[in-house]
């Protein structure tokens, strides 16, 4: 049976395409210019993260691999004297699940105060670029916690996009049959 319904707009829940999410991050610097210094997280066409709402620093991103809705809307302001906020990020990070989507995107400066437990954190999930952040640089990252197949990219500017297809989980089951005697297969 067909009929026609308004669509109801879901706060922070992203739409989906036919295999997943079509995610766009862009991140720059404070040598991109005072004014266009900032970082913008966008899946589907929806901001999740605007220019507005960045902040300095980290700002954070974790889709639920699943439907790819978020469960993690966070920044972390690495520039600054304060060493927490780097701690806050790798304690945080360890909260969320194995399979989550992970997207980070850097608005003035994030290396001045970022720790290494915070660059590991990254590197476990494949960025090869966290090593190399200039001074007052962008960079931006999408990957996936317990996988090492992250795209990062640094500059002036950085700025991609991809698609990314729900994670399905498959619990795996152990048998075990008995046969007459006693013995296991």
């Amino acid at each position: 049976m067909f009929g026609y319904a308004k669509a109801e707009k879901k706060k922070q829940v992203a739409p989906e395409t036919r295999s997943g999410s079509k995610i766009d991050v862009y991140s720059a610097g404070y040598k991109a210019g005072k004014k266009n210094s900032f970082a913008k997280i966008t899946i589907n066409g929806d901001e999740i993260m605007t220019r507005k709402q960045s902040r300095r620093g980290i700002n954070l991103i974790v889709l639920k691999g699943s439907d790819h809705s978020v469960i993690l809307n966070e920044h972390y302001n690495t520039y600054t004297k304060k060493l927490e906020d780097s701690a806050r990020m790798v304690k945080d990070f360890k909260k969320v699940p194995k399979g989550s989507i992970v997207i980070a995107a850097v608005k003035d400066d994030c290396q001045k105060r970022l720790k290494y437990s915070g660059k590991r954190m990254f590197m476990s999930m494949g960025a090869d670029h966290i090593w190399k952040i200039g001074y007052k640089k962008a960079w931006a990252f999408i990957g996936i916690k317990g996988m090492k197949k992250g795209v990062d990219k640094t500059g002036k500017t950085a700025e991609f996009s991809t698609i990314l297809s729900y994670v399905k989980e498959v619990k795996k089951t152990k048998e075990v049959q008995k046969v007459n005697g006693g013995s296991k297969i």
